[in-house]
């Protein structure tokens, strides 16, 4: 049950920070607020890492491992993310980054052969449709216009 609420609250307060940051990436730049968010994760959790380290937590053969998908992911996705939120504003973004939970099972299933059950699948084909229909209600409106 707890775990239903932390995923509930990183989900509210990743949806607050597009909405936060979307004056922010207007006036800074893309790059520029990417490279000031992660100088400032930074230095908040370098303290903590430092303090609470323990050589448990990795092994040395998976740090490389780490290291790429870090900037993989973290450097280069969220670069990418925050030139899409300057580009199409914060409703266009968010519709565009809810297709990446069917990618991930998509990729899970071709890369990994971790084949999603039955919930998974029907959780993914209607994020899936929905991300569809709002996409052509958006051309719909701009048609009007």
């Amino acid at each position: 049950m707890i775990s239903y609420i932390f995923a509930l609250s990183a989900a509210a307060i990743w949806s607050l920070t597009g909405l936060i940051s979307t004056r922010a990436v207007r006036y800074f730049g893309s790059y520029n607020f990417n490279f000031l968010r992660l100088l400032g994760i930074i230095i908040i959790f370098t303290p903590y890492a430092y303090f609470n380290w323990s050589p448990i937590y990795f092994e040395s053969s998976i740090i490389l491992a780490i290291a790429l998908s870090s900037i993989i992911g973290i450097v280069i996705g969220d670069t990418f993310l925050y030139i899409c939120l300057k580009r199409l504003g914060p409703r266009r973004e968010a519709l565009l980054f809810s297709i990446q939970i069917p990618c991930t099972i998509l990729m899970a299933d071709i890369f990994l052969n971790a084949l999603p059950n039955f919930y998974q699948l029907l959780g993914c084909g209607l994020i899936f449709l929905a991300s569809l229909l709002l996409f052509n209600l958006i051309k719909l409106s701009k048609m009007t216009i």
